[in-house]
């Protein structure tokens, strides 16, 4: 066989074998790393909102502990205290019994037996004392209000103290309730375990935690543990049960003293909203989708298997959660309880050999199966929140983190394919001996790798090892051009950087010395500094003009953006653009401005990514400083603001490949209080405070 034949029989039995063996080791490693790095996923995302759900209940005792210490607090317990005391005595009369009878059998048991497994007896939740019925008929049955919104009622004109009371403190109560997201506020005479006192005026005011059905509950046994303590500052958890005032919702609550002298005066109980915590644990809904998928979950449990947490993929759609629960063969009666209910805490119980290991261990990440015998990967942790014994639990279906697995197979048996078609190819070219040109562009290009840009390969063929020598050339030679432009575009930028402030701060001195002002001025601004990242990689997709027109739509969408947002293009160096929020013009809130523009152009990228199939995305960091006249301000605009607004973009992790938004510490306080933003505290990469835009819940600027 002549050498050309034996060289191409080499070539391709060599190429097939190796992309053979190669895309099966390459393909069993990928399903493994894909695991991998779905079971680190898991952990990641169960740690820290397993994190944030600490942060909350530290939150709530805390909170608790100094709310029961407030003057206003401790003086309403005692006027709540002495006015129930004193309606002790008072009857109603026939009428008003059975108005009161007909409030509980027309509106409050039917409405509760929607939620309830079975009907709820009247004798189980009819108030027994005569100051209770007293106050259900006054606050409750005559009250204009329509149901569930009772607490509306601020002002009872019959002359009791407790009227007066109520009309001083309803009004305080329930905007601090709605404020902290609280379903209830709720206090207990220590004394007889009475509650004189509900926001809501629910079934439960002035119900007896002492006697009947209620002593034996989660609430009572706590209210008994404060006020057997009789230690101020003490607080106690209630975990998750079914309260007959909530409709047999699953509620919780947090118990503490209201002391006066060290004298236990009353008992403070705050009812926790399941929705707050449920948002908490699961995070938004945009923030969900893109960590969790179709399938992926998080969840907080109890010993008992119950969930004590939304299940979130109930929260997004009942109907398909519902059916695939009666699919999976789960009891009929656990289907019709969280149906009924509307809920899935502690109506849902997971699986024992699942649920059980989080409270055999600290904290495991593993493989489990599922109800339909599916793998699910899941990450457990058991929780330490003052006595509740509660674990939270990250998962997703093993399918779906490693769906890329499947693709991945399907491309490598075409790239197998393809691969011995080209080598075939390759090895009849190889077989003529045509090595010298190659040598040529082999030594050019290592020439090119080590910093020569002005070497090019002489073109003596006209055939394929022409083409690339040709190739080589061109490529060379656009690279020495970008690189020599860059190189200009760099120096001219830190010349401006160091000897320039921008042309509208300049402005800003020139109309006052025109007006005569020769006094020194300070302002406050926000800068922003956006990098577009990956955006030479629409020269790999598209012709050159079809790439510029994609780079020039997004810089006009920028532009548009900028101009209906009130901020002020300085200018820009290569992909990085600066702008400016509150330098010609004033603006009070030009740090929100600055953090929905960062924002609004993520949402542009995102949507020209959908639109092209392309994964640009964006740096952006975002700082606030003064700015003052004189060759000190400019100094400090310069060296401060300008340079800071570029290194907080630069210290953005690239390897992510997703747009970000970093912000100074700066930045972040004049935005702190602002419930629209959210953000985690972040200092990899700089030794000075900076954090991360976490979320954002305000309007897009396109549709405010």
């Amino acid at each position: 066989m002549r050498l050309s034949g034996k060289l191409t029989l080499t070539l391709v039995t060599l190429s097939v074998a190796t992309a053979a063996v190669s895309g099966a080791i390459i393909y069993d490693r990928a399903r493994l790393v894909l695991e991998r790095a779905a079971l680190e996923k898991m952990q990641a995302i169960r740690h820290a909102r397993s994190e944030f759900v600490v942060t909350y209940f530290d939150f709530l005792r805390s909170h608790s502990r100094n709310f029961a210490k407030n003057l206003m607090v401790l003086d309403a317990t005692t006027a709540f205290v002495e006015g129930f005391d004193e309606l002790r005595e008072k009857k109603l009369s026939p009428e008003e019994d059975a108005k009161l009878k007909q409030l509980y059998e027309t509106q409050f048991l039917p409405f509760a037996d929607r939620f309830s497994d079975s009907p709820t007896p009247m004798e189980l939740v009819y108030p027994t004392s005569d100051a209770a019925r007293f106050l259900h008929v006054r606050y409750i049955a005559e009250n204009p209000h329509p149901l569930n919104s009772k607490h509306n009622l601020h002002q009872v004109e019959d002359g009791s103290k407790y009227a007066r009371a109520h009309t001083k403190f309803q009004a305080l109560f329930d905007d601090f309730r709605q404020e902290l997201g609280y379903i209830d506020l709720l206090l207990v005479d220590p004394r007889s375990e009475e509650i004189v006192y509900t926001v809501r005026k629910g079934m439960d005011l002035g119900a007896n935690l002492a006697e009947g059905p209620a002593a034996d509950s989660k609430l009572a046994v706590a209210v008994r543990k404060i006020r057997d303590k009789r230690e101020p500052g003490a607080v106690e958890f209630v975990d998750f049960e079914r309260y007959v005032a909530s409709w047999w919702r699953p509620s919780m609550f947090v118990v503490t003293g209201v002391f006066r002298d060290q004298e236990l005066a009353g008992i403070l109980i705050l009812q926790i909203s399941d929705e707050v915590l449920s948002q908490i644990v699961g995070g938004s809904q945009e923030r969900e989708d893109s960590e969790l998928g179709q399938t992926g979950e998080v969840y907080l449990i109890g010993t008992d298997g119950r969930m004590r947490s939304e299940s979130r993929l109930f929260r997004k759609d009942r109907a398909t959660f519902l059916e695939r629960l009666e699919i999976s063969g789960d009891d009929a009666p656990m289907q019709k309880r969280i149906e009924r209910a509307g809920t899935t805490i502690l109506a849902e119980r997971r699986l024992p050999e699942n649920f059980g290991n989080v409270f055999a261990t600290s904290s495991a990440t593993t493989r489990v199966k599922g109800r339909s015998g599916n793998d699910i990967l899941t990450s457990f942790e058991r929780l330490d929140l003052g006595g509740l014994p509660w674990g939270i639990v990250a998962q997703m279906d093993l399918d779906e983190a490693t769906a890329w697995s499947s693709e991945f197979r399907s491309i490598a048996n075409s790239s197998l394919l393809l691969s011995c078609l080209l080598a075939s190819v390759v090895a009849c070219f190889a077989a003529r001996a045509l090595t010298r040109p190659l040598q040529q562009v082999n030594l050019a290009a290592r020439a090119f790798a080590n910093g020569f840009y002005s070497v090019r390969v002489p073109v003596r063929t006209e055939d394929e090892i022409g083409d690339l020598a040709t190739t080589f050339n061109e490529m060379a030679a656009e690279i020495e051009s970008k690189t020599t432009r860059l190189k200009s575009v760099i120096e001219e930028s830190d010349r401006l950087l160091e000897h320039m402030m921008p042309p509208l701060v300049l402005a800003r001195f020139h109309r006052r010395e025109v007006a005569g002002d020769a006094t020194p001025f300070g302002s406050d601004i926000t800068l922003a500094f956006v990098e577009i990242m990956e955006l030479d990689r629409l020269f790999d997709f598209f012709e050159t003009r079809i790439a510029f027109d994609r780079f020039d739509e997004i810089n006009a969408s920028f532009d548009e953006v900028a101009t209906r947002s009130g901020m002020e293009k300085l200018g820009h160096v290569g992909t990085g653009h600066m702008f400016a929020c509150g330098l010609s013009m004033t603006r009070f809130d030009h740090t929100t401005r600055v953090l929905n523009f960062a924002q609004e152009l993520q949402w542009i990228v995102d949507s020209f990514n959908a639109e092209h199939n392309t994964s640009v995305f964006l740096n952006i960091g975002v700082h606030r400083g003064p700015i003052s006249t004189g060759r000190l301000g400019r100094m400090h605009f310069v060296n401060e603001l300008w340079k800071r607004t570029i290194e907080l973009a630069k210290e953005i992790d690239q390897s992510v490949r997703k747009s970000s938004v970093r912000v100074s510490n700066e930045a972040f306080q004049r935005v702190d209080n602002n419930g629209e933003f959210a953000f985690a505290e972040n200092e990899i990469g700089s030794t000075r405070q900076a954090w991360t835009l976490l979320r954002f819940s305000g309007k897009r600027l396109a549709d405010a």
